[in-house]
């Protein structure tokens, strides 16, 4: 559907070895999903779940073990968030989390033993972790783009390194979060 570019609402998976296919739908709440991150070591392959923006419902699972597809919501509070990525050691799917009306952002760490989420508070003068949106323009002027900042991710380290921003948008810090 060239309406809904880079999202689909279903997932075929093919079982080469068996030679079976299965079909995932979406868990209820998520009109569609993007992205796809393959985490082969826990056998998932993990996605934004989108309704009007990418991640602004969150995360999807699909877990080709047991062919179901779980949602982990944006928390309240939170527009949308971006995957960072999921450490098979301790069983954690890390994400970026927007404030609403482009706040700030903050870590987020699921857990998926547990199903617990744990918003990552940032120190104090930080509003940004890792890149901020682009400032709206000043009358006249051409829009600026958002800053290109990478965040760092180590899934054999169980760490996230990014760059942190204060309420200025300049960078005052990095920030590292290490999971156990």
């Amino acid at each position: 559907d060239p309406a809904r570019r880079n999202t689909a609402d279903t997932l075929f998976v093919l079982d080469a070895v068996n030679e079976n296919s299965f079909r995932f739908d979406l868990p209820a709440g998520v009109n569609n999903f993007s992205g796809g991150a393959s985490v082969a070591a826990m056998n998932l392959i993990a996605a934004l779940a989108n309704n009007r923006a990418p991640g602004d419902a969150g995360l999807v699972l699909f877990d080709l073990e047991s062919a179901e597809a779980k949602l982990l919501p944006t928390p309240e509070g939170f527009a949308a968030i971006n995957l960072i990525g999921v450490v098979p050691a301790v069983r954690k799917v890390v994400a970026r989390g927007v404030l609403g009306n482009n706040a700030g952002s903050q870590f987020l760490v699921y857990d998926l033993q547990s199903g617990d989420l744990q918003i990552v508070k940032n120190p104090e003068g930080v509003v940004w972790v890792g890149p901020a949106p682009a400032t709206p323009p000043t009358p006249g002027q051409a829009p600026q783009p958002a800053a290109q900042i990478p965040v760092r991710f180590n899934p054999k380290a169980n760490s996230v390194e990014a760059i942190a921003l204060g309420e200025d948008r300049r960078q005052v810090g990095v920030l590292v979060l290490k999971l156990k």
